[in-house]
């Protein structure tokens, strides 16, 4: 292959420089338009009226949920009546800790 000198070089990048950016930029185009997405895509499956099972999905801004305090006493009691308890109420366990410290106390303080 011939090799060109450099001033030839020169000349024909000066010739053929706004040829090469109209290239460029015609091929930096074509390249996003085929690289993005035709349309936006919804990346969780859903049916009306079922439980969301996917991770967490929120919202890009705040919306309030309008309810009269009636319907928010009633959510509330719905919610303290579907609460099944853990723990037991022993009225005689505050007795035996107080007994228990004092005892404790006892010996401690004559050590």
């Amino acid at each position: 292959m011939a090799k060109l000198s450099s001033s030839r070089q020169k000349a024909i990048m000066r010739k053929y420089s706004e040829n090469v950016k109209y290239l460029m930029m015609a091929a930096s185009i074509c390249l996003i338009v085929f690289t993005l997405p035709k349309q936006a895509k919804f990346r969780y499956e859903y049916d009306r009226g079922r439980i969301w099972t996917q991770k967490d999905l929120v919202s890009p801004y705040n919306f309030a949920i309008l309810k009269t305090q009636q319907e928010i006493e009633t959510d509330q009691q719905a919610a303290l009546h579907s609460v099944i308890p853990i723990y037991q109420l022993d009225s005689e366990m505050g007795q035996v800790q107080a007994d228990g410290f004092k005892n404790d106390f006892e010996i401690k303080r004559h050590i």
